[in-house]
């Protein structure tokens, strides 16, 4: 399977559209700041796990996975 890299740059958005702090939104989703800095600095993604907590501080889970805005 080949790596979205559009979704990717979607994700990097919308976790700076909430936030410029990796630690303040790594506390409020219960992951290490390491790991947020790879999502936006590495080809990866986060598991569903974390994207859910990751919609519970504002960031647009439709947008990210398919590039359409939750109205």
């Amino acid at each position: 399977m080949r790596f979205d890299f559009d979704m990717h740059d979607r994700l990097v958005e919308e976790i700076f559209r909430i936030t410029d702090n990796y630690a303040d939104l790594s506390r409020k989703i219960g992951a290490h700041t390491n790991v947020v800095k790879n999502w936006v600095n590495q080809p990866i993604m986060p598991s569903a796990w974390y994207l859910a907590r990751l919609y519970r501080q504002g960031v647009d889970i439709l947008y990210v996975l398919v590039g359409e805005r939750t109205r």
